[in-house]
């Protein structure tokens, strides 16, 4: 989201419960420089990175979501929990379909 001279980017990652913290080291890592690689330079650039797991488990790191979805009035608990029931509903399928082809749609 762009607002004046500042820009927010809401990393979602979904990664297994054991890489929590792996995986939002790796997206820190993998967006560091992408302020100073834009074109039109922002005063203010915010990266926050949300982790759910494959099972609903959230990273400690949410708190900066939450913080950012109350500032814009957003329901940031509905946001989470809507996440969380998506990627256990997504590993629940992928499971059920684990020994079957996947048909091109």
């Amino acid at each position: 989201m762009k607002q004046r001279d500042e820009i927010t980017i809401v990393e979602l990652t979904c990664p297994f419960e054991t890489n929590i913290d792996n995986a939002h080291a790796y997206k820190q890592e993998k967006y560091k420089n992408l302020r100073k690689e834009l074109i039109t330079p922002v005063k203010k650039f915010n990266l926050i990175c949300l982790e759910i797991s494959s099972l609903g488990f959230v990273g400690q790191a949410h708190t900066e979501f939450i913080k950012f979805a109350e500032s814009l009035k957003l329901g940031s608990m509905r946001i989470i929990k809507k996440c969380q029931e998506v990627a256990i509903r997504t590993s629940f399928y992928i499971y059920c379909r684990r020994n079957k082809t996947w048909e091109d749609p």
